[in-house]
């Protein structure tokens, strides 16, 4: 009998690992921006919001319960914080990047969702 993944699952580690890619690249540059430039507020909060985007990411591969209701909560801080970064550096294509990686992360994770009717 040949066993298959489930859409739901696929998405789960989909899900999972474009947030942990996305988290890690902005952790990345959030690293070098803080050895060079040193510690502020903002830059604490953003590297906590990856922290956290991360944190979900690992409870979605873990298939662990609430995984998504973590991935999105901490997808949306994580998002909020690269807008408010964006906006203040006056960097709109930045905004325009964070909206898309937002939309496409949070589709991905939304499929298999099932509706109570």
């Amino acid at each position: 009998m040949p066993v298959g993944l489930s859409p739901a699952s696929v998405a789960r580690f989909a899900a999972g690992i474009l947030a942990a890619l996305w988290a890690m690249a902005a952790l990345a540059t959030e690293y070098v921006t803080l050895a060079a430039v040193g510690p502020s507020t903002m830059l604490v909060i953003a590297i906590a919001m990856n922290v956290f985007l991360i944190a979900g990411a690992s409870l979605a591969f873990l298939h662990a319960g609430g995984w998504r209701t973590v991935l999105l909560v901490a997808l949306g801080a994580a998002t909020i914080d690269r807008i408010v970064n964006a906006a203040v550096a006056g960097t709109p294509l930045q905004i325009a990047s964070a909206l898309i990686g937002f939309a496409a992360i949070t589709a991905v994770a939304l499929i298999g969702t099932r509706r109570k009717s």
